[in-house]
Formats: C-alpha cells, sequence, structure tokens
C-alpha cells in the first residue's frame, strides 16, 4: 500500500503548536538511528491529541491504531540512510511540516519498477506498507518532518 495526499494547514498549525511542547533538551537519538546530521526525537505520541492523530492520519481507521510517532529535523546535509520499518509496524507514514529538498526514495512499491519519488512539499503526507525501503536524499533546506507507525507487530 502506498498512498499521497495533504493534510489541511488548520492541522498543520495544530501540529506545529504541539510540537512546541517538545523539550530540545532531551536526549536526540540520531546517531543511534538511520537519520544522520539531524536531530530526532524519542515516541512523542504522548504529546499529540487523539483528535489531532485522527484529522492527520485520514485513511481508513488507520489514526485509531497509531503508536509511534517521532519527529526529525535534517541538518544542512542531513540525510536518511536506506531502511524499513518492517519489524515493528505494518503501515508507517511521513508527514512533511515544511517545504524543503532532500527527496525521500520508496523502493519496491510496484515489483520490479524504478523507485517512487517523493518531494517534501508542506502538509503531504505519505502513508505505506512497512516493508517497502526507503532513504532520503541530502537536504540543505532544514527538512522537518513526522514519522509514525501504524499497527505494532
Amino acid at each position: 500500500m502506498f498512498l499521497q495526499t495533504k493534510i489541511s494547514k488548520p492541522v498543520l498549525k495544530d501540529i506545529e503548536e504541539t510540537l512546541k511542547k517538545l523539550n530540545r533538551k532531551k536526549k536526540d537519538i540520531a546517531m543511534v538511528t538511520c537519520t544522520k546530521n539531524g536531530y530526532q526525537t524519542k515516541n512523542i505520541i504522548s504529546l499529540f491529541k487523539k483528535s489531532l492523530i485522527k484529522r492527520m492520519v485520514k485513511y481508513k481507521n488507520f489514526h485509531e491504531h497509531v503508536f509511534h510517532i517521532h519527529y526529525i529535523e535534517y541538518n544542512e546535509g542531513g540525510y536518511q540512510e536506506l531502511h524499513s520499518h518492517e519489524t515493528t509496524e505494518d503501515f508507517s507514514f511521513i508527514i512533511y511540516l515544511n517545504n524543503s529538498d532532500g527527496n525521500t526514495k520508496f523502493y519496491e512499491v510496484l515489483k520490479g519498477q524504478p523507485p517512487v519519488i517523493v518531494k517534501p512539499e508542506e502538509g503531504k503526507i505519505v502513508i505505506f506498507s512497512s516493508h517497502f525501503g526507503h532513504e532520503a536524499s541530502i537536504s540543505n533546506k532544514n527538512k522537518k518532518i513526522l514519522v509514525g507507525a501504524i499497527f505494532k507487530k
């Protein structure tokens, strides 16, 4: 499964307000993840109201099964190494919080076809099967994203 859509400006504003609660002094876990040259939080789902998650993830009843959300902010030259989430969840999502560079490439979305390339655009959400390998090219424009996990394995 691979779905791209947009979330509304009011939802983006509410996400931004929610992220203001984030304690940036808390541990940056990027050094033990696939995030390179960026800041990554642990699971911050407790900051998000269920009603906001429902407005963010508007596919079927997926919002009811989101169990993890983390925030990533890339420094200049930051990127994401190739990885998948197949061992931890059935589906994942990425919400792009700003217009940026550093495209995300998804592999094997269509068997035998080239990768699907997603340009980071404010408000875009991609919901995808967690077994798809994906990576992000270098960003020099302070790319900011939320990554979420749906249906825990």
